[in-house]
């Protein structure tokens, strides 16, 4: 397996990329956001978002070949097994957008699409369901 994982938070306010590793355990190596100012549509943000992930590959000394997968977390309603982003209230033309399709045509690796109330962190993570501790002790899923 390759050693890093890109994930994606796609946001009606902001958008992260990450990068991260796993090496007995999930280590964020690095993180970079900007505002969606999601008025200004689908194109866009897409643009954006798909520059600040060469950006974070570039400044990593990486390509997408060292990629083992892309993970995305995105405001529903969407299609998670097929990846399309139907119509998000937070993402205005964002219509049934295909995005698995584009991101693995883009990318060359699998992409993995969830909804951002089934994977909340997973900017900060990478990955779905990833456990982690809460206060109390028990473990949540993030």
């Amino acid at each position: 397996m390759k050693p890093y994982w890109m994930g994606l938070d796609i946001g009606g306010t902001k958008c992260a990329v990450l990068l991260a590793t796993v090496d007995g355990g999930i280590h964020l190596k690095d993180k970079l956001r900007f505002e969606t100012q999601s008025e200004r549509g689908f194109e866009p943000v897409y643009a954006q978002l798909t520059e600040t992930m060469d950006e974070i590959l570039r400044k990593n000394g990486l390509t997408y070949a060292d990629l083992n997968a892309v993970g995305v977390s995105c405001g529903g309603p969407l299609d998670s097994r097929r990846g399309v982003v139907l119509c998000p209230p937070n993402l205005p033309g964002w219509v049934n957008i295909p995005l698995k399709a584009m991101l693995e045509e883009r990318c060359g690796v699998p992409v993995y699409v969830g909804s951002r109330n089934a994977y909340p962190r997973w900017s900060d993570t990478g990955f779905p369901g990833r456990r982690r501790r809460s206060a109390a002790g028990r473990n949540r899923a993030r």
